[in-house]
């Protein structure tokens, strides 16, 4: 269970109360678990990271957008730095 700094600060900044988040394990490179994902519905906002700070790790962004589309859940994705060195031509 992670979340960059930014995450909850927008929670709170938006007022939704980070009473209301449901906190998802994750492995040991701070991947989201899908097997620990609650149900997800139209009220779900699933926050996703593409290169973990200390890792680099992505969470599995195909398999949990599938599922939050198909519960109508939102999804936003931290690209923090690794967004950026995926789509490097360079790297």
């Amino acid at each position: 269970e992670s979340a960059h700094g930014t995450v909850t600060k927008a929670i709170a900044l938006l007022g939704f109360g980070l009473d209301r988040v449901e906190w998802v394990a994750c492995d040991g490179q701070g991947r989201l678990l899908v097997s620990a994902l609650p149900a997800l519905d139209q009220n779900t906002i699933v926050v996703l990271q593409a290169g973990h700070v200390s890792t680099g790790s992505f969470d599995p962004l195909a398999t949990v957008c599938e599922r939050a589309h198909r519960a109508g859940a939102w999804v936003h994705v931290d690209g923090a730095f690794g967004l950026w060195a995926r789509a490097s031509k360079k790297l």
